[in-house]
């Protein structure tokens, strides 16, 4: 009796506790789903190259053999406070049957026709394309094309769905999948429809890689942000030069830096059709050579680990008895490349230990940072 008398005037008392600790669980909870969230914006995109329509979109119609052309776009936002490390980026299985071999290409990857077939059983067949870390404000791209088989069938008044889909995971995060999709028409079926005019959306720029070079040397960028489409000029604000760009999709583009600026931080200044300015400006550095040898690029970029191969570093000033070695940000360890030699002022060829770990090296020549980076997987 006396304990159902307690309860009964602690009965209130109780509630509050328990309804606080119900709060604190679930908001506990929710932190916890939040964290574990993946950061990383991804879009995944196709066109179908067979109908010459360039523009890319999350579903297009195809018919029987067309060739299609995928896109993906992995971007960390410049605001998130930390970079993401350990990324794995795969693609389903049935992508692969309908894949056409050495297409598979990454301008921040450095995949090309060289290492396409490699890289492409990563993506396809394996754990996936590694990517040790993406700093905020850098972003990954990858395209490559599939074919729809030619006997391709579905029943009468039927459209057939091909999803194609990426899945996108990093460490201490859950995973994101992304897809595009093809519906498979029968020609006889098949109707033209009208293009709908597109809505104009102003075009906003979001980050640029590389954003450092030496001022002897000219360098290509890509810059990615969204509604490129209604892109007319890029220019360098401090000095009026209009830059040569090419439109690789709707968030993705090349342009090219010229060599002879002075050092110093320059802003690129985006134009749309209107001839409106974006408010996004992107920032860049251009550094003094001094004289000093300078690597401004490695082929190929991207090497497997565990194999002894040859690399070629492209630059100025390049000598075979300069110390060139391998660098990680988050590592004191340097590496020395081996067997250096000479083909010109500008080209020399060195070897990669097949001992390195899968990871992002820097370039260095003596103990000067270089913009040049060799990936290993």
């Amino acid at each position: 009796m006396r304990f159902q008398d307690y309860l009964r005037r602690r009965s209130a008392t109780i509630l509050i506790v328990i309804f606080l600790a119900s709060t604190v669980f679930f908001v506990i909870r929710e932190i916890s789903i939040t964290r574990d969230k993946l950061p990383l914006e991804i879009s995944q995109k196709v066109r179908n190259l067979s109908t010459k329509k360039f523009e890319w979109e999350v579903a297009v119609s195809a018919d029987p053999g067309d060739t299609l052309e995928h896109f993906t776009l992995v971007r960390l936002s410049s605001d998130y406070p930390n970079a993401v490390r350990s990324i794995r980026i795969t693609a389903d299985k049935n992508a692969q049957e309908a894949y056409r071999e050495g297409t598979l290409a990454s301008k921040t990857l450095g995949i090309n026709t060289e290492n396409a077939q490699t890289q492409s059983r990563e993506l396809f067949e394996k754990e996936g394309i590694f990517i040790s870390e993406l700093a905020p404000g850098e972003f990954i791209d990858l395209s490559w094309q599939t074919q729809v088989a030619d006997n391709a069938t579905f029943e009468q008044k039927e459209v057939l769905l091909l999803q194609h889909t990426i899945t996108v995971s990093a460490r201490h995060f859950s995973s994101k999948i992304v897809r595009s999709i093809a519906s498979l028409f029968s020609s006889v079926e098949r109707t033209n429809t009208p293009s709908s005019i597109e809505p104009f959306y102003q075009p906003k720029a979001y980050s640029m890689a590389p954003r450092r070079f030496f001022d002897t040397v000219g360098a290509g960028v890509l810059i990615v942000g969204e509604d490129f489409s209604g892109l007319s000029k890029l220019a360098i604000k401090e000095t009026g030069t209009a830059l040569v760009w090419r439109l690789v999709s709707n968030e993705l583009i090349e342009a090219g830096i010229p060599a002879g600026l002075a050092p110093g931080v320059y802003t690129i200044e985006l134009s749309d059709a209107k001839g409106k300015h974006s408010q996004d400006l992107l920032f860049f550095e251009v550094r003094p050579s001094r004289g000093r040898a300078v690597v401004v690029a490695t082929t190929p970029s991207v090497v497997r680990s565990g194999k002894t191969r040859i690399i070629m570093l492209q630059g100025i000033r390049l000598n075979e008895n300069f110390q060139f070695t391998l660098g990680q940000d988050d590592s004191k360890q340097i590496v020395a490349l081996s067997h250096t030699a000479q083909i010109n002022e500008r080209i020399l060829t060195a070897e990669i230990s097949r001992a390195r770990t899968s990871e992002n090296y820097t370039i260095l020549v003596h103990t000067n940072e270089q913009e040049a980076t060799i990936i290993v997987n």
